[in-house]
């Protein structure tokens, strides 16, 4: 009944939260201060066991995997198996993404170390995923949480009406457009920067010329386009060798368990009815910013095995140079100082995933901020991006 209602019930759905446009009560030196010094600091062997956890859950996963499908000849439970390797090998896979971007946020491996740029382009090639490219567009994310006009994800939307009100009428047209994002939601946003800033042509993050980028960005971007294709030519031996059809089962399959995950966690961190999106009229800052994050339960497996950027994200948008062993041990002395400010949810994930669905969709069909010119060309009552940039530190 619960499933139901979040889909098929509109008057349920509750309503979008207004900006906190006051002063808030307390600073970033504030929140700082009431974490334990020590948890600013990363432990490399605790660094290095987490990766090779990683990778000793997918040798085993695989060879478990296989071991089954030897002693059975049944289409449907092969084909189960099959499933089940993708899910697993994918959840553990999004968590090793996961350490590929806290390299790109330097902190994996501590604040500034000579490892994290090394292992995380090795790990997001690994997934045909361009690192510095990303990294550098999510660092804007960082700087700019919510912001209407200068967030790089997940910008309130401006889908046609008619979408909206045949999922009203017709709730599985809502389902499929569901499942569209879920499973074709990170190619998209790569490839067409879909669900990034609006820009006057088509982007992507494969051209080192984008106007997400600067100058200065040009050789790692091109470096991120060769890693991949590294990768790629990798795969393309393999399936010479072993057959394109066993490429995609053994790769193919996780890859895009792991890029879904990466699409519903990073979707839900905020997106959320409990959570502002921010104008220059409503003073944005970047604490205002990164509190606009809600911690969710997977549960504690899941959690687990995605290294907590689902139940200690809030912290990670404050101190994003902190490794997520530590976030984690800092999200109750963040939980306790910022009170009403912390948002948590572990209902079932699918009426979460349902709440920010609508609310993404439909909260600001009215709203004259919509994110249609390039970031940095003057409309009326949006910030410059020097304007916008004043008094905003990345942590």
């Amino acid at each position: 009944m619960q499933l139901y209602r979040a889909l098929m019930k509109s008057d349920t759905r509750p309503p979008k939260v207004t900006p906190i446009r006051e002063e808030l009560p307390f600073s970033l030196a504030d929140i700082r201060a009431a974490i334990p010094p020590e948890l600013f600091k990363a432990h490399i062997p605790t660094s290095w066991y987490y990766i090779l956890r990683d990778f000793a859950s997918f040798a085993v996963t695989a060879y478990i995997a296989y071991m089954a499908l030897s002693v059975t000849d049944n289409t449907w439970i092969r084909a189960l198996i099959w499933v089940l390797h993708a899910f697993v090998q994918g959840t553990t896979g999004f968590g090793l993404w996961v350490i590929g971007h806290e390299c790109g946020h330097q902190a994996y491996f501590g604040d500034g170390h000579w490892l994290n740029d090394p292992v995380g382009f090795v790990l997001h090639s690994a997934f045909c995923d361009p690192y510095h490219s990303w990294r550098i567009t999510h660092a804007t994310h960082h700087k700019f949480t919510n912001n209407k006009v200068l967030d790089t994800a997940f910008p309130p939307k401006d889908y046609p009406t008619i979408f909206h009100e045949i999922g009203e009428s017709f709730p599985p047209v809502h389902l499929f457009l569901m499942a569209v994002y879920v499973f074709l939601g990170w190619p998209f946003y790569i490839n067409a920067n879909y669900e990034g800033q609006r820009y006057e042509t088509i982007q992507n993050h494969w051209n080192p010329n984008a106007p997400m980028f600067q100058k200065k960005d040009r050789n790692d971007i091109i470096m991120s386009c060769i890693g991949v294709l590294a990768m790629l030519s990798v795969l393309t031996t393999f399936a010479s060798t072993y057959g394109a059809w066993n490429v995609f089962l053994w790769y193919g399959m996780p890859w895009i368990a792991t890029h879904s995950w990466l699409v519903v966690v990073t979707f839900l961190q905020h997106s959320d009815p409990r959570v502002p999106h921010y104008d220059e009229e409503d003073n944005f800052n970047f604490v205002k910013g990164a509190i606009a994050t809600v911690d969710r339960d997977y549960s504690a497996i899941l959690n687990n095995m995605m290294h907590h950027i689902t139940d200690a994200h809030l912290v990670h948008h404050l101190f994003s140079r902190m490794a997520f062993y530590n976030a984690k041990k800092a999200t109750p002395y963040v939980r306790k100082l910022l009170g009403k400010h912390y948002i948590f949810d572990d209902r079932n994930l699918f009426v979460q995933f349902c709440d920010a669905w609508f609310s993404h969709q439909a909260s600001f069909y009215h709203s004259k901020h919509w994110q249609k010119a390039n970031p940095g060309k003057n409309e009326t009552n949006w910030p410059t991006p020097k304007k916008a940039r004043r008094g905003v530190a990345h942590q």
